[in-house]
């Protein structure tokens, strides 16, 4: 999902900073879903369309009720291919997941930083001091960033996410599958982030 932006409404004289994305929304009266914008604001407010105010849990339970979707219901899905690199797929987008990145965005607009920020600061702390402590604050920092966005926090095009998947999966655990994500196994060793933001 792609955000867009910048967006803002004006409440009470104040301006207040928005993005917004595509979702899929149902009528109570129709079974189709019909391409509807949703905006997120800086002050936690969600609107879909223009008047239909909620907030992150009421974002949840419109999810789960399925007056909103992700993707497009009934769209075919294509069957994916096996990577031709040591690539890999990101996760599936769920509605929890988007739930996380939706916060992610409303954090970002209000100045607070997002689970990627958080990670990258975990990141840092473990460069400063490679303990154990340090390397389980990293793995729950990693684990906090939306599912299907994990594979792009290190911005890196060839590894990927797997230096953290290496590093924040427990030794004798497979990396991949088993472990923190994805669906390779084959490196036993630690690399060291050899990148920083």
């Amino acid at each position: 999902m792609t955000w867009h932006g910048p967006t803002f409404r004006i409440s009470d004289g104040e301006h207040i900073a928005g993005a917004w994305c595509l979702v899929w929304r149902s009528y109570d009266r129709l079974d189709e879903h019909y391409p509807e914008y949703l905006f997120v604001y800086a002050d936690g407010r969600i609107t879909l369309g223009r008047y239909d105010a909620t907030d992150l849990a009421g974002l949840g339970r419109l999810l789960a009720s399925g007056k909103i979707a992700l993707d497009r219901p009934g769209a075919r899905e294509w069957p994916a291919e096996p990577s031709k690199w040591e690539s890999r797929s990101p996760e599936r987008r769920t509605d929890e997941s988007f739930l996380v990145e939706a916060a992610d965005e409303i954090a970002r607009l209000e100045g607070r930083p997002s689970s990627g920020d958080l990670l990258w600061e975990a990141i840092r702390g473990y460069q400063r001091e490679t303990t154990e402590t340090n390397r389980s604050l990293l793995r729950d920092a990693y684990l906090a960033v939306p599912a299907h966005l994990r594979v792009y926090v290190l911005g890196d095009m060839d590894r990927q996410d797997r230096p953290l998947r290496i590093l924040t999966t427990d030794i004798g655990q497979p990396v991949d599958g088993g472990g923190p994500g994805g669906d390779r196994g084959d490196a036993p060793g630690r690399p060291r982030l050899l990148r920083g933001r």
